[in-house]
């Protein structure tokens, strides 16, 4: 097997200088996207689904794949008008279950690849086990995404002595190529379940889950940009790094005084970013990353601030993205009447207490 090695210094990216961020105060959303279309997910017994983690779209048959990780642990299909297909699986040790706790999938042409914490493997479209690899002994995975036909996973701890901390997979599950390093912290490292890699314009975009990094790559692994932003409570943050008894209140201590992204979604040449930080103040805020550009800030409303709901139309997660449309998980159904009276394209969809959450794909027009 030919393994490409590649290693990196994540400390070598400049922060960037607070004269080059350019910044919006956002007041709405018809301020910062457009509505294209609303999918109003059927809801039965069989499809009901609890958070939704991730939304891949069949590019063919517009066919949506929707990924409940926590509450049904499945990856349920529905067709272009919402109306439930069947569950691709679920979490279990039988045949053709997911083995582990899934955390994310990719539709490739017409196959679909699930990540858990301890398995990768291969799905048809209709929900067909087709082949799997143990990882247990080799990797803990973060997160993966698909370009150019092939897997980039990247991982929190590798088992197996040489490899770097993103992999590369092909449709065969075998893998092709390794590349980057492990920040200093990795023995004492923070779980997020939000999505840390991101494809866009044939670079590959992976944010650090210590502090707040982006580097940009080739699909060979080739680094071609790095954004770091000044981390704020510096001091707090050190302290907190140098506990000798590194627990939960140390980590939770650590979310709540960095720089937090909470999503990675391709848009336009970059990637935008949502931030939210507890401390020192609740801080919400969007960027748009993009390589010889710098960076947009937009502060005030954004899509995900929760603050916002009850007079503005937000979500509860950014869950994929459909061609140059991102998909918005709406379940806000105390507010609903509001806000299908002001977006039209939501009328007519009678989002109740118990149903299942409506997909929104939007334009982003900032």
């Amino acid at each position: 097997m030919h393994l490409l090695f590649i290693v990196f210094a994540f400390q070598l990216a400049a922060p960037i200088s607070p004269e080059s961020l350019k910044k919006t105060n956002l007041t709405g959303f018809s301020q910062a996207a457009e509505i294209i279309r609303v999918i109003k997910l059927e809801t039965t017994p069989e499809s009901l689904v609890g958070f939704i983690d991730h939304v891949e779209v069949d590019a063919e048959t517009q066919a949506v794949f929707v990924g409940d990780f926590n509450s049904t642990k499945s990856i349920l299909k529905f067709d272009s008008q919402g109306i439930y297909q069947g569950s691709l699986s679920r979490q279990g040790q039988g045949p053709g279950e997911f083995r582990g706790r899934i955390l994310s999938f990719s539709v490739i042409g017409k196959q679909i690849f699930v990540l858990t914490d301890t398995h990768l493997s291969r799905f048809s479209l209709a929900g067909v086990f087709q082949e799997e690899i143990n990882l247990i002994k080799t990797v803990l995975p973060l997160h993966m995404t698909a370009m150019g036909g092939q897997l980039y996973m990247n991982t929190l701890v590798n088992r197996a002595k040489g490899l770097g901390a993103l992999l590369v997979y092909n449709q065969d599950l075998k893998l092709i190529s390794t590349f980057g390093d492990f920040e200093p912290r990795k023995t004492t490292y923070l779980f997020t379940q939000a999505s840390t890699l991101a494809v866009n314009n044939n670079r590959l975009w992976v944010s650090e889950a210590y502090e707040p990094l982006l580097n940009v790559f080739d699909g060979t692994g080739k680094l071609h940009g790095s954004f770091r932003l000044p981390q704020r409570n510096k001091q707090t943050l050190d302290a907190l790094w140098a506990t000798k008894t590194f627990n939960e209140d140390t980590r939770s201590g650590i979310k709540k005084n960095m720089h937090r992204f909470n999503n990675l979604i391709p848009y336009k040449k970059g990637v935008l970013a949502f931030e939210f930080s507890k401390s020192p103040d609740w801080v919400y805020r969007m960027y748009y990353f993009e390589i010889g550009k710098g960076v947009d800030v937009y502060d005030g409303y954004h899509f995900l601030n929760r603050s916002y709901a009850d007079r503005e139309l937000v979500f509860s997660w950014i869950a994929g993205r459909s061609a140059d449309q991102l998909i918005g998980v709406y379940e806000y159904g105390d507010s609903y009447s509001l806000h299908s009276k002001r977006y039209p394209l939501l009328e007519g969809s009678h989002l109740m207490a118990d149903d299942n959450p409506i997909l929104i794909l939007f334009s982003p027009t900032l």
